[in-house]
């Protein structure tokens, strides 16, 4: 499972349906990219495409029970991997350290890389 896997799993864990383009948004990756992920993701019974009840041309996207529970699996997983990377900070600095990187990460500069 690599980070951006997670992600995907993370965001349809918190937004059950969503549709691929709002994977592309939520994680700034582009369209070709969350769609091998998607791909790779279903293949491993890990999350299901279904058709929009709404529009027909869309599809949606769920977690499969699999899906659910790997992600269980792993949430505890990644927040020691966090408190492992962080361990040596005071609470206050690991909070500022995610808004700086969050803030970082949504800068015009890192944008511009991605363009």
């Amino acid at each position: 499972m690599t980070s951006v896997q997670f992600g995907v799993l993370s965001v349809l864990a918190g937004s059950p349906g969503a549709s691929q383009q709002h994977l592309v948004e939520r994680l700034d990756l582009d369209r070709s990219t969350i769609a091998d992920i998607v791909a790779r993701l279903e293949r491993r019974g890990l999350l299901e495409r279904v058709r929009d009840g709404a529009d027909k041309r869309r599809n949606v996207l769920h977690l499969t029970a699999v899906g659910e529970t790997e992600f269980a699996a792993l949430v505890p997983r990644v927040a020691r991997v966090d408190e492992v990377l962080t361990r040596g900070l005071a609470e206050l600095d690991r909070g500022t350290l995610r808004r700086l990187l969050t803030e970082l990460l949504n800068s015009s500069s890192v944008q511009q890389l991605r363009d």
